[in-house]
């Protein structure tokens, strides 16, 4: 709140962590900032950026999450590879008569997650809902009678109609 009290700028920041004092005067190179060394003194490694190749980006914090993830996929591409090399050795002992263990399920397929798996689901449920009835009490919907639908439907679209 002390720029409302006091608008005008100074003319020197205070002491950055090295010592230094910086001018914030218009014409300088190095903007206002409370450490002198920021804009001219970076400590971040450029890298390569994984979208483009011919561009290098800085370590820091914010890009560390997309580097990251550039690695995590560099690294799934990879293992999805070596899986399908053992995969094509298998088959070419299955090919040969020789004996194979059981086939290793390959780790960078995402798993399944939608519409058919919740229907899977709801359906798995259901079954055992069902089948944990008949085992507990003998009938499968747990002695509970259905209601009646037909007080639901009028009498003239359930019943028949006589025209005197």
């Amino acid at each position: 709140m002390s720029w409302i009290l006091h608008p005008e700028r100074p003319t020197e920041l205070p002491p950055s962590r090295n010592g230094q004092t910086v001018p914030t005067s218009p014409g300088t190179e190095v903007p206002a900032s409370p450490w002198g060394e920021f804009p001219n003194d970076d400590k971040y490694p450029k890298v390569p950026d994984p979208v483009e190749r011919d561009r290098l980006v800085l370590t820091k914090q914010a890009n560390r999450p997309f580097l990251g993830l550039s690695q995590y996929c560099k690294q799934q591409e990879n293992e999805h590879e070596e899986w399908v090399k053992r995969k094509k050795g298998r088959e070419v002992k299955i090919v040969r008569g020789e004996p194979v263990g059981p086939e290793e399920p390959d780790l960078a397929e995402e798993p399944e997650v939608g519409c058919l798996g919740l229907i899977k689901f709801r359906l798995y449920t259901a079954i055992v809902v069902l089948l944990t009835g008949k085992f507990i009490t003998g009938n499968y919907l747990r002695e509970l009678e259905p209601p009646n639908w037909r007080k639901l439907i009028p009498v003239s679209i359930s019943g028949p109609t006589t025209y005197s």
